[in-house]
């Protein structure tokens, strides 16, 4: 196992050097432009907020040092609302599960104090009730007085948002039997009782492992405690409650530093947190094949809402191989877990096989898993031809040439960063008929 790991990284190596000649064009117009294109103008035929949903270890805007997640130096909610569109930024915990960040999605967004469901609570062993929010969108889900219509939403979130997008309209259209069969009804919150039809227009997933993402299961043998260990590190960082740093969001845990509570104590104290070692209610699960796989049985495309999603790569094949490596100009550290990803199969029974066609990636997630749901669901992709279809995945293409952080503009070497992704979704977005 060890002399394959060095072979793959010897080659790797090589790789890199042969094509970094090649690539050393990518660093200067490189501009985070995709394949997709098409006819459309601008006009506005709604009025739909767009919510910006972050993904896996997402921070908020008053969090490293006010360094931007949607934009990195830029501020792509400043720039959409400069256009008139009323754009905010939603943040749940960075860590949390797909069913957690739901939760939080719609307290933040609706207003009020996070219910992770009665039943849910208990079956996990973590606190039922999170934080309280003021709401960037009260009004959501309320009737227009003036045409009557219901006041949507159009969600669109990056990487580990875009699942979070999925499932809570699932949630919000059907809403959750065990919920509502464990829960007495005046306790119920209306995010699982099923009745809020129609209070999303469009989600739109940009780099989301649809499908999971084999950097867990690559990565994970080179360091099987790696939640542990990542939990126990974000948690020391919350815990020194330096201002405009970072926010782990895992208050649901009893990860939160309590008032007058020692350092010392505060992390003795997480080391034998429930999150730590938590199976099926995690970030770490619900990104893997696996857990995807389980999420993909029951969150269902509605055939009330647009769905799109975009695709990122950032890898070539190997000059003796099929493989696929990273390319010179992809962010470093994302290198070797691409190089991991760009070689990884699986045929192990009772797992989701992976084979050649998930060796493409973005050094994070497997381009193959961002078109759409595949593994597990019924439901419909169809590549974009410039009319939105209703109810089906329209997919928008790849953006070449961008690995994960280059969708979020965070540290593009092009002055335009992510600007022009996201102008052309919400230009698309504003299109779509009510």
């Amino acid at each position: 196992m060890e002399k394959k790991k060095i072979f793959i990284a010897i080659i790797a190596l090589l790789n890199l050097t042969f094509y970094s000649c090649a690539n050393l064009s990518v660093l200067w117009w490189k501009t985070n432009k995709s394949t997709y294109s098409s006819n459309e103008k601008e006009e506005k035929n709604n009025d739909y907020p767009i919510i910006l949903i972050t993904g896996y270890g997402g921070w908020g805007q008053n969090e490293l040092l006010g360094y931007n997640y949607f934009g990195g130096p830029s501020d792509i909610e400043k720039i959409l609302r400069k256009r008139g569109i009323s754009t905010f930024v939603i943040v749940p915990g960075g860590y949390s599960s797909i069913w957690d960040r739901a939760c939080e999605i719609y307290a933040q967004i609706k207003g009020g104090r996070v219910d992770y469901g009665k039943f849910h609570s208990e079956k996990y062993g973590h606190e039922r009730f999170g934080r309280t929010y003021e709401g960037v969108y009260k009004d959501w889900g309320e009737k227009n007085k003036i045409t009557g219509k219901i006041k949507k939403v159009h969600l669109v979130g990056h990487s580990f948002g875009g699942i979070a997008a999925r499932m809570i309209v699932q949630l919000l259209e059907h809403g959750n039997l065990e919920e509502s069969q464990n829960t007495p009804p005046n306790e119920l919150s209306p995010l699982f009782q099923g009745e809020c039809n129609n209070y999303v227009h469009s989600v739109t997933t940009i780099a989301s492992p649809n499908n999971g993402t084999t950097l867990l299961c690559s990565a994970w043998p080179l360091n099987p405690n790696i939640q542990d260990d990542l939990t126990i590190l974000l948690a020391g960082i919350t815990g020194l409650n330096l201002q405009g740093i970072y926010d782990v969001r895992l208050d649901q845990w009893g990860i939160k530093r309590e008032k007058e509570e020692s350092f010392k104590n505060y992390m003795n104290r997480i080391k034998f947190s429930k999150y730590i070692n938590a199976s099926r209610d995690s970030g770490i699960w619900d990104a893997s094949p696996e857990g995807t796989l389980e999420l993909n049985t029951w969150v269902k495309a509605q055939p009330n809402v647009y769905y799109f999603s975009f695709a990122t790569e950032q890898t070539h094949k190997g000059w003796f191989s099929n493989n696929e490596y990273p390319d010179w100009g992809m962010f470093l550290p994302f290198q070797p877990f691409s190089a991991l990803m760009g070689s990884y199969t699986q045929k192990s029974p009772n797992r989701v096989i992976i084979d050649e066609k998930w060796f493409k990636n973005d050094g994070i997630v497997n381009t193959y898993s961002m078109d759409g749901p595949k593994i597990g669901s019924e439901d419909v992709i169809v590549e974009f031809n410039g009319s939105p279809k209703i109810g089906l995945w329209n997919y928008m293409g790849v953006l070449k040439n961008t690995d994960h952080a280059d969708a979020l503009g965070i540290y593009s070497m092009s002055l335009k960063g992510a600007r022009p992704l996201y102008n052309r979704i919400a230009s698309l977005l504003i299109s779509l008929p009510e």
